[in-house]
């Protein structure tokens, strides 16, 4: 039997809880404690309906020292340009290694892509990982890894080979 393994595109759920956290929050500043509560809340979720035997999550944190997005040094700083950053983007920073530390006392397996990003990380995971695999990232793009042993769950609905063109067209 296979195994069944999630895979978590970490970085992505951050985002999204961040955002989500301030458009529902009556104040201006989410704290830390509220963030990783709310990522905990997401991945109990998670945990509860794919039932997996491995997780791993994948994160766009660097792990050498000024190493740089090879992307942004393709594009020479038109990667991702036009994006603004919520003023209070610093205290999801800050939380992110918390937020690593709590799922690694759980099991979650990480992986960080050094000049990599996440969503590259997630590919390499679903070509070489056993098992059938759930996705999970709300990036359009990881619709191209479903295949007979990849889905994709992007916080809403399930894509799988046989909802893939009802889904995508």
């Amino acid at each position: 039997m296979k195994k069944n393994i999630l895979i978590i595109d970490g970085t992505n759920l951050e985002y999204k809880i961040f955002y989500v956290a301030h458009a529902n929050a009556k104040r201006t500043h989410t704290t830390e404690l509220d963030l990783i509560s709310r990522y905990l809340t997401s991945y109990k979720k998670l945990i509860e309906k794919f039932q997996p035997d491995e997780v791993y999550a994948s994160w766009d944190k660097r792990i050498s020292q000024g190493s740089s997005n090879y992307r942004k040094d393709m594009l020479k700083g038109q990667y991702k340009a036009g994006r603004t950053r919520h003023p209070d983007i610093q205290t999801l920073f800050d939380t992110e290694p918390k937020i690593i530390e709590v799922l690694s006392s759980l099991g979650v397996k990480h992986i960080f892509p050094n000049v990599l990003e996440a969503d590259d990380v997630l590919a390499w995971l679903v070509d070489n990982i056993d098992g059938y695999k759930t996705v999970v990232s709300g990036d359009h793009d990881m619709l191209q890894l479903v295949d007979e042993d990849t889905s994709v769950w992007n916080l809403n609905r399930l894509t799988t080979l046989d909802t893939f063109l009802d889904h995508v067209g």
